[in-house]
């Protein structure tokens, strides 16, 4: 606790603190749920829809094979 500051302000600030962490954590597994089935969906699709919008099998190889949080998408993405 804080010079000045009273028990109920403690427990309000630290209430807040885990409030903030339990969205953000919430926040990142929705993010990976989406990037995951993105990912699937975007591996499915055949040559010609690649192509079709500028893409090529290499691309969607390298983008569904990197880790989740070195999310780089390839040119078109």
């Amino acid at each position: 606790m804080q010079h000045g500051q009273s028990a109920g302000d403690a427990n309000a600030t630290r209430q807040g603190f885990v409030q903030t962490a339990v969205f953000r954590l919430f926040s990142l597994l929705v993010s990976a749920q989406k990037k995951s089935r993105d990912r699937n969906s975007i591996r499915h699709l055949d040559d010609r829809l690649l192509r079709d919008v500028g893409l090529r099998r290499v691309d969607v190889e390298h983008y569904v094979s990197a880790p989740v949080n070195m999310d780089t998408p390839p040119r078109g993405f």
